[in-house]
């Protein structure tokens, strides 16, 4: 019988080695002391990303809130959000009794559109979130420059877009707040977890996720600290993240060299030197929900990456338009990417996209 291998059958996956698997044997065996490992990977993530500090949480969707939190950002405030991208983007500042209020993304981009933000920016707007989607940049600054002119804070979700390089540095450490995830399918997987980055001091999160205690217990809080299990693990992928982007540059160049030349596909194109981490591999495709069914078929997992947000009942709302988000997202679907995928495999995913359109 041939073995199966867990979660072959899902578009995303992480590859873990024998270091990784080592260091979490280590935790186990009680070799380690409780929280080292937390405070180690907080300050190597600060390194990385050339920032004064960073504080580690259980997910990216929880650093996003605890963000707003500590802006303190509520009823009556709105946060100028994507209208394609996932759906944390709107219910973090929901949930908070705050108004999600969407832009349009580019033409042809998954980012929000910085006229748009230009456009849609009211006094009752108390941040924009920018979402790097699928390691794309394009608008970031022009979006920081009009914030920091409005005096509001830019908010980086840079969970899909972690590993990437701009010429001055990483990518995610660009903006007022930032944060990412370690989930399953991220390009630094500890299984779950995030980080968040900012301005300031990091006091305010540090008692939020610590219930409220910095020596005593001062003011309410939350518990949303990241285990050492976790953060074993981050720290072991982060440590093997340049070696990691090497493999996936080569991967991406595979997909490139089979459908670069197929009409009815568009591969994703970067702005001027940014290093792209390729957390995913999303192309632009016609006929794309007919073209994942024919995938399915024929065993090939395909996903779409994001969501058109206003199209949820919840977020549904008489007026809101956003053409360019609704039109990216008929036609985006994300590819099987990851750092165990073979040529021969590409190859034949390749090969039944070019069937699919010639049929």
């Amino acid at each position: 019988m041939k073995r199966r291998i867990p979660g072959a059958e899902t578009v995303n996956r992480p590859r873990f080695t024998r270091r990784d698997r080592a260091a979490v044997r280590a935790l186990l065996r009680g070799e380690r002391p409780f929280g080292q490992d937390v405070k180690a990977f907080e300050e190597e993530l600060s390194r990385y990303l050339g920032r004064p500090w960073v504080e580690t949480t259980v997910n990216a969707t929880m650093a996003y809130f605890m963000i707003l939190k500590a802006l303190g950002i509520g009823p009556g405030d709105q946060v100028l959000v994507p209208a394609y991208t996932f759906i944390s983007a709107a219910n973090v500042p929901l949930v908070l009794g705050a108004e999600p209020l969407f832009g349009d993304i580019a033409s042809g981009l998954p980012c929000l559109d910085p006229e748009e933000v230009m456009r849609k920016w009211t006094p009752r707007v108390k941040a924009v979130l920018f979402v790097s989607s699928f390691g794309h940049d394009r608008g970031l600054d022009e979006i920081l420059s009009f914030c920091r002119s409005k005096r509001i804070p830019l908010i980086h979700d840079a969970a899909a877009s972690f590993g990437s390089m701009r010429p001055d540095g990483p990518l995610a450490a660009t903006g007022d707040y930032g944060f990412t995830s370690f989930h399953f399918k991220k390009t630094v997987s500890a299984f779950e977890g995030g980080a968040l980055w900012g301005s300031g001091t990091p006091v305010p999160f540090q008692l939020l996720k610590n219930h409220g205690k910095q020596e005593t217990f001062e003011e309410a809080g939350l518990n949303l600290r990241l285990s050492d299990l976790h953060a074993v693990l981050g720290r072991s992928q982060l440590a093997s993240l340049p070696r990691r982007l090497v493999i996936r540059e080569r991967i991406a160049s595979w997909y490139e060299e089979e459908l670069g030349k197929v009409p009815q596909v568009s591969l994703p194109r970067f702005s001027e030197g940014l290093r792209p981490a390729w957390h995913q591999m999303i192309i632009r495709a016609e006929e794309k929900d007919s073209l994942k069914k024919f995938l399915a078929q024929k065993g090939i997992p395909a996903a779409d990456p994001a969501q058109y947000i206003p199209s949820f009942p919840l977020f549904r709302k008489e007026g809101v338009s956003a053409p360019r988000a609704l039109e990216y997202h008929s036609r985006a679907l994300a590819l099987p990417f990851y750092e165990g995928l073979s040529r021969r495999r590409v190859r034949r995913i390749a090969g039944l996209i070019r069937s699919f359109f010639s049929s």
